[in-house]
């Protein structure tokens, strides 16, 4: 998603590279079985049930590998301790928090997750795992400018919303979900974190009071940060200015064209292109 999606063939050859079953995904798109849940099988023996209409977020993180096509290959780095944590914002079913997983098998993931269904679905995926143990955990909160309880409304009436948004109240047969709220220190300060290898955020609009509020001591423990920008209503909930927002955080920053995400790294060796520097 620099410019537009990876060629057809480079899709493909993620497919083959991320899932030890990619023909399920073939049977599926070709019509030859239509049959929900399904299962795919990642590398290393992860595996991950997702049901078809959330196989469009399914392409867009193991086909298209959105949230690490920023950054060169390998430059995911663990600590100095040699741990890698990654933080999963937004994490829906757990998709990503397993195929980070299967990519990283010796990271520790973070899911933070606040909507019931969708949380409910990811305890699933994880107890087809139960090798994992404790390395993948998920968490019912929504990450918020402040700990309490968040009122988010979502317009589809989705049974796994990807959409629930601090913004717009529900219209006719949309859902509002109170949750409970935690600032990022309070994710840091649960789980122990002094280093976090990658932060990826897609909350639909909630990534800018999330880091507009972490406060630097927070963000100077997160290497690389990978997210999904959602336009938003303020002069500063926009991709122009929360590039140079993270700029001044010490991060360099490479944005899409389309003005959708934003790649950000400590270290600038490990981005793609660097459009922003500190």
């Amino acid at each position: 998603m620099l410019a537009k999606k990876p060629p057809t063939v480079t899709r493909y050859r993620n497919l083959w590279r991320h899932l030890e079953n990619p023909g399920r995904y073939l049977r599926w798109k070709s019509g030859l079985d239509r049959r929900e849940p399904l299962e795919f099988v990642l590398r290393g023996g992860i595996r991950v049930r997702v049901p078809g209409k959330r196989l469009v977020e399914f392409k867009e993180i193991v086909c298209d590998d959105v949230y690490r096509r920023g950054f060169v290959p390998g430059s995911i780095r663990p600590a100095a301790d040699g741990r890698t944590t990654i933080v999963d914002v937004g994490a829906n079913i757990g998709v990503f928090s397993l195929f980070i997983k299967a990519v990283y098998p010796d990271a520790t993931v973070i899911g933070v997750e606040p909507l019931p269904g969708n949380y409910d679905y990811y305890r699933r995926n994880l107890e087809l795992n139960p090798r994992l143990g404790s390395s993948v955990v998920a968490v019912q909160v929504a990450l918020a400018a402040q700990a309490g309880t968040l009122r988010l409304h979502s317009l589809g009436g989705d049974e796994f919303p990807t959409d629930a948004t601090l913004w717009s109240p529900a219209a006719a047969g949309g859902t509002v979900f109170d949750v409970a709220a935690r600032t990022l220190t309070d994710i840091l300060a649960e789980h122990g974190l002094a280093h976090v290898s990658l932060l990826k955020l897609d909350c639909e609009g909630a990534e800018f009071e999330i880091l507009y509020r972490a406060g630097r001591e927070a963000l100077e423990r997160v290497a690389a940060i990978a997210m999904e920008v959602h336009e938003g209503r303020g002069p500063d909930e926009n991709i122009r200015a929360l590039g140079p927002f993270l700029c001044r955080q010490g991060f360099t920053c490479t944005l899409s064209r389309r003005g959708d995400f934003i790649w950000a790294a400590r270290d600038p060796r490990s981005l793609v292109r660097a459009d922003l520097r500190p």
